[in-house]
């Protein structure tokens, strides 16, 4: 049984009637264009969002905390450096929030192919993990970039699971964190795709030197509803995240 089966089947069992319409909504619409995404969220989403805010059962930083920890699945996010590269498999992204107060959106890519069947098969497959630390102070979350990681393969027919996503992630902070630098955390693979590395190794700076705001609307222990912006000029994003474990 697939990943997004068995999350289907879950959903009568964790979510209420008003959290579950705006999951249903949401999840139908996670690949459109960035400026629908934004009409889609002021038009349809946002009146959800406002008449479940009142009611979040984790309304505080303080109480939202200990129950972050584990792993999302975003079902859908404006959020620009998430879809900045092409092919993002949205089965398979994740936000990882760890003991130790780290944080991660990893994501698997098939940047060369626009069909799902040929890309799986055939097409260069790209990991690419952000890695953050978080806290909160004042009643506010505090958020720092710490680096970014990526693998690039010239194919892998299995897909990137929640589980492997997190020992990946959890490797990094065990073995690796110390010793990044900026060089080392932005330097890539070399492969057949340096052309690719380069047209997005620009962007990918931008986004490690940023230093993100970010506020949770709604959280229970199984939807978050996050309103992010990653610098003070920027129009702020939002994602639905559902938690996976």
């Amino acid at each position: 049984m697939t990943n997004k089966t068995s999350f289907a089947k879950k959903i009568d069992l964790r979510f209420s009637n008003l959290e579950k319409k705006l999951i249903g909504l949401a999840n139908k619409k996670d690949n459109i264009s960035a400026r629908h995404k934004r009409n889609y969220y002021n038009e349809v989403l946002l009146p959800i969002v406002e008449d479940l805010t009142p009611n979040s059962p984790l309304s505080t930083p303080e109480e939202q905390l200990p129950f972050l920890k584990g792993i999302w699945q975003p079902l859908w996010t404006t959020m620009p450096f998430q879809d900045m590269i092409p092919g993002r498999s949205r089965e398979q992204s994740y936000q990882i929030f760890n003991h130790s107060n780290y944080y991660a959106n990893v994501a698997r890519y098939y940047p060369m192919s626009k069909s799902k069947f040929i890309r799986q098969i055939f097409s260069p497959t790209y990991d690419l993990m952000i890695i953050q630390k978080f806290h909160v102070e004042n009643s506010q979350w505090i958020i720092e970039n710490i680096g970014i990681k990526q693998v690039i393969r010239k194919h892998d027919l299995f897909s990137l699971t929640p589980q492997k996503a997190q020992s990946w992630f959890e490797t990094v902070i065990s073995s690796e964190l110390k010793a990044m630098n900026s060089d080392e955390v932005l330097s890539f693979e070399k492969t057949s795709l340096d052309e690719f590395n380069r047209k997005w190794h620009k962007k990918l700076q931008t986004t490690y030197k940023a230093q993100p705001f970010f506020e949770h609307l709604y959280m229970s222990q199984n939807l978050r509803i996050v309103k992010t912006r990653r610098e003070a000029n920027q129009r702020h994003s939002y994602t639905i995240a559902v938690r996976y474990q």
